[in-house]
């Protein structure tokens, strides 16, 4: 008796649970929780905004990265899909959900996401190597480290930082120091390097990301650096117009060289003929004297 009781018991938990554990379309389909303030995109002509297509293109890049929905994401992926896709499931049911439910699945939170998933890969593979680099704190660091972690990116000599650079009465201006903190600012190194041929600095750029790596520099020595290639632009705009003023005096006496030949053949009566050979080789060498070479 006790026995059958049990079993009935425990029927009518698992009728219940599977009822409660039921989809409510009426709250919102992320959290499941409440039903204030939800987005209805059904009412929404703009489909790119709040659309059925792009959370479910959100929900996809998750599951296709092989990493599980955000933790205030409750409902699960067979609740969302359906018997079709979770596009369309979100559609024949008229799904609403919270703007911030919505931004939990944002590309942006999906690169966090990707990257917090990579450092724990790293670091558990370091632990099954035996390769664990040991945690060291800022005191712990003699000032030599902290001092050859922060070289300029430039000139390959320490410095000081905004707040270590305030704290002194007489401070260097020379020493102030500064990180790359955009993309933007690699981008422009890497590029004005390139152009200039600058060897040593593309070779510590081959180590990577400046902004990765968190690489410093004097504020003094980066002024240097925009100056200097501002200058290496004006000569090449000097030495391009330059070349095109020898150019067009070396056409213009090709041209001079040719009404020569024409008229000489004009008074003699003679038909003139002027290879496109010579022409060329006169062009070249009229260049050559004008350039100096």
């Amino acid at each position: 008796m006790l026995n059958k009781h049990f079993h009935i018991s425990f029927k009518l938990y698992d009728v219940k649970y599977q009822i409660d554990d039921k989809m409510d379309w009426s709250l919102c389909v992320l959290c499941q929780h409440d039903s204030d303030n939800l987005v209805v995109p059904s009412a929404n002509s703009n489909t790119a905004v709040c659309g059925y297509s792009q959370l479910a293109k959100n929900i996809s890049a998750f599951v296709d990265e092989g990493l599980p929905l955000p933790n205030k994401i409750t409902s699960t992926l067979s609740d969302l899909e359906g018997d079709t896709n979770v596009a369309d499931n979100l559609k024949a049911n008229k799904a609403q959900w919270h703007e911030g439910c919505q931004a939990e699945l944002a590309p942006s939170k999906l690169k966090r996401a990707l990257e917090s998933n990579a450092k724990k890969k790293r670091k558990k593979e370091l632990s099954n190597s035996g390769d664990v680099p040991s945690k060291r704190t800022r005191s712990s660091l003699d000032a030599s480290t902290l001092l050859q972690s922060c070289l300029c990116l430039f000139c390959n000599e320490p410095g000081e930082f905004r707040a270590e650079y305030e704290k002194k009465k007489h401070p260097n201006a020379q020493r102030r120091m500064s990180k790359v903190r955009t993309d933007n600012l690699d981008d422009f190194i890497r590029k004005a390097a390139n152009e200039m041929g600058d060897v040593l600095l593309l070779a510590k750029l081959s180590e990577g990301n400046l902004f990765a790596r968190d690489a410093c520099y004097h504020l003094q020595c980066m002024m240097g650096f925009r100056n200097r290639y501002r200058a290496f632009l004006a000569s090449q705009d000097n030495e391009s117009t330059t070349m095109k003023d020898h150019e067009n005096s070396a056409l213009a006496e090709t041209m001079m060289h040719i009404e020569e030949r024409l008229s000489k053949s004009t008074n003699t009566g003679i038909a003139a003929s002027i290879k496109l050979s010579d022409i060329r080789k006169f062009y070249d060498t009229s260049l050559s004297r004008l350039v100096g070479i």
